[in-house]
């Protein structure tokens, strides 16, 4: 017996955060905010959020309406992701601080030889 209820294709995101589709389906980013520090974690993952990607930017440019900010490049000798070839950034963003929604944007994202301009960012 046939569902005529299409399979609605779900992601979760593995350090619990808010996932960010880019270039249908083509990776994820995932967003993990602290409000109370204004820090922002960000995980590049690949379509199907499973494995990290490394990308070559050692700095992601974010800003909004009433702010802007970037997060650095992160290091990780376990998985021996360096600056310029890794998956992970971070930093603060103190004109958000004690904010729990915002959004915004990256002003220029490469990922897979692919460069997204403004791509749209929201928390949650």
């Amino acid at each position: 017996m046939s569902s005529s209820t299409p399979h609605e294709h779900v992601h979760q995101a593995p350090h619990g955060g808010r996932l960010v589709e880019v270039g249908e389906e083509l990776a994820h980013l995932e967003l993990l905010w602290d409000a109370d520090k204004a820090s922002l974690t960000v995980y590049v993952l690949d379509g199907e959020c499973e494995s990290p990607v490394r990308i070559g930017q050692t700095e992601l440019r974010l800003g909004g309406k009433d702010w802007n900010g970037k997060l650095h490049a992160i290091a990780n000798v376990l998985s021996d992701e360096k600056i310029g070839d890794t998956s992970q950034f971070g930093g603060s963003l103190p004109s958000l601080r004690g904010r729990s929604e915002w959004s915004g944007e990256i002003g220029s994202l490469n990922i897979g030889g692919r460069t997204f301009e403004r791509l749209p960012v929201a928390y949650p």
